[in-house]
Order: structure tokens, then C-alpha cells, then sequence
């Protein structure tokens, strides 16, 4: 099995650096990634979408909003655009499953 790192790495250089910013949950860079997708192939869509699930996992999205948990809402928002940009340049119906099986982790 390929490593996430072996995979990121196989991005160009800039969608890397922002990729790795929101792995170390930074939203300006996750904002950056996502204006930034527009551009990319669907092989580098492919490579980035466990970058857009990861902020959806259920433990990481407060139940409440507070101050401190704005990180965390403004990532998932952001997880949400990207998921639904790159809808149009890959194929969808594979998305869909992905979408749903995270979907349902979160509301079973």
C-alpha cells in the first residue's frame, strides 16, 4: 500500500505546501486549496480527497459552537467546498460513495 506522504508528494509543489497546511488544520490554507483545485487534474483531485474527508470525521466537529471550536467548523465548511468543487472533474459516482460512507459516520 502506497503512504499518504509517497502520494502527497506526487502533487505539485504549491498544492502540496497547502495540502500540508491543512493537514496541520490551517482554514487560510484549506480557503487557498480550495480556490486552487479549479487548476488540477483529476488525478491530483483523486490524491487530494482524503485531505477533504479528514476534517469531516465526527470527532473532530463540535457539537456546540464556541469561540474555541471555530477551527474546526470553519474546517469542515471548508472540507464540504472541496469535496463539492471537485464534483465536476471526477467521477462522480465513485464521489458519491466516498461522500456517503462519510455521511454516514457521521449520521448512521
Amino acid at each position: 500500500m502506497i503512504s499518504a506522504e509517497t502520494l502527497l508528494s506526487q502533487l505539485p509543489q504549491d498544492v502540496l505546501t497547502l495540502a500540508q497546511g491543512v493537514l496541520d488544520r490551517s482554514v487560510a490554507d484549506f480557503q487557498q486549496l480550495c480556490d486552487r483545485i479549479a487548476y488540477c487534474s483529476e488525478s491530483e483531485l483523486w490524491i487530494l480527497q482524503p485531505v477533504f474527508y479528514m476534517h469531516l470525521d465526527p470527532d473532530r466537529i463540535p457539537v456546540k459552537s464556541t469561540p474555541a471550536a471555530t477551527t474546526d467548523i470553519e474546517l469542515a465548511r471548508w472540507s464540504l467546498t472541496g469535496i463539492v468543487t471537485t464534483l465536476g472533474n471526477i467521477d462522480v459516482y465513485a464521489e458519491k460513495r466516498c461522500f456517503l460512507s462519510a455521511w454516514n459516520c457521521i449520521a448512521p
